[in-house]
């Protein structure tokens, strides 16, 4: 058994080190197993073997996570091919690590590989689930052509014993939309990253991130979006809920490459903290290398304002419940924007049941 040890959700540029915010170090192994899973697909769909195009496709974890993916792969990933100008194509994976016996010195690893023809739409639901103690790796390119439309959708309910990594990279076309929603529940470590290049004018991006930690969880996010195309839109939004002892690191970069004359960008981050003993590292950033552009960027972080919790225990709203309920808005703001019906009515649910709890 070979132990890899590597950098994850490095930013693009270096900032301030004394925050330990650069990058990730993680450490796997090179015994990797096909995760388990149910796969539906309907629509206007062909398969082959993924070509070389997908080596190219820069990913939000990064090149060392690219490398482990390519050289431990159980077998060769496999394409969808959307047919180009067709409309209502379904992938709908659920991966659920509790119908494989533990792998303690390994990872299962599940990898998708999408190439959306022009003018046609593709929707992705990746649902991931899982109580035992293993390591799953999930990693997704998309390359779409002009005017295409595609929802990638990844919902992640794990328990404190699951460690996670989802890699995710894009390059879409002219006039092509691309919406990512990304919803985790707990997870002991939860590692994720997505990259979009927009590479085509008029191509568009949005990222919306929604999360709770578990009480002793780790976090660690590397959201961004590179603006190449004459007047692109990206956007990245990000509500989370930190809870216990919990650390979250996130980085968020919007990138407008030389060029890019008319690209419009920002990314904004939320962030509830439920207790004092939390850790919350966030790295905005803009780099910027053409003139003609509009970019923007914020944070807010911390516990209630007292003037809102004034407001709501004025109302006899308790404190631990004013916590929960805004917890709970957060968490629902993001599901909301998920476009599978039963899906989304199943986690608005499950926010109304999670135990989130705030000290006195």
């Amino acid at each position: 058994m070979e132990e890899k040890s590597m950098v994850v959700n490095r930013l693009p540029m270096k900032t301030w080190n004394r925050l330990n915010i650069n990058h990730k170090n993680v450490t796997l192994t090179n015994i990797v197993k096909e995760g388990p899973s149910d796969t539906t697909v309907s629509g206007a769909f062909s398969y082959r073997v993924a070509d070389s195009a997908f080596d190219q496709i820069e990913t939000g974890m990064g090149p060392d996570m690219d490398r482990f993916v390519s050289e431990n792969a159980p077998e060769a990933p496999a394409m969808y091919v959307v047919t180009p100008g067709t409309k209502e194509n379904f992938v709908t994976v659920t991966i659920d690590y509790d119908k494989m016996p533990e792998l303690p010195d390994g990872s299962y690893m599940n990898i998708y590989r999408f190439f959306v023809g022009a003018g046609s739409e593709l929707s992705i639901l990746l649902d991931i689930r899982g109580t035992k103690p293993v390591t799953g790796i999930v990693d997704v390119k998309i390359l779409a052509q002009e005017h295409a439309k595609v929802t990638l959708v990844e919902s992640k309910r794990l328990s404190d014993q699951v460690r996670y990594l989802g890699n995710t990279g894009t390059d879409f076309g002219a006039h092509a939309d691309f919406e990512l929603v990304h919803v985790a529940f707990s997870g002991k470590n939860v590692y994720e990253g997505a990259t979009t290049r927009l590479t085509g004018e008029k191509s568009t991006a949005r990222y919306d991130i929604g999360y709770v930690s578990s009480a002793d969880g780790d976090i660690d996010q590397n959201y961004l979006i590179r603006f190449v195309g004459k007047e692109t839109v990206g956007d990245i939004i990000s509500n989370g809920v930190l809870c216990g002892t919990s650390r979250k690191a996130f980085r968020g970069t919007i990138d407008f490459i030389r060029g890019c004359v008319g690209a419009a960008g920002s990314e904004k981050e939320d962030v509830l903290l439920m207790d004092d003993t939390v850790v919350n590292l966030t790295s905005p950033l803009i780099l910027c290398g053409e003139e003609d552009v509009e970019g923007e960027h914020g944070a807010t972080l911390g516990r209630l304002a007292e003037d809102v919790l004034f407001y709501l225990e004025a109302r006899g709203i308790a404190k631990e419940d004013a916590y929960k309920m805004v917890a709970d808005g957060r968490m629902a703001s993001v599901i909301r924007r998920i476009p599978q019906g039963a899906l989304r009515s199943e986690l608005l649910s499950l926010v109304s049941e999670e135990e989130i709890s705030v000290e006195a």
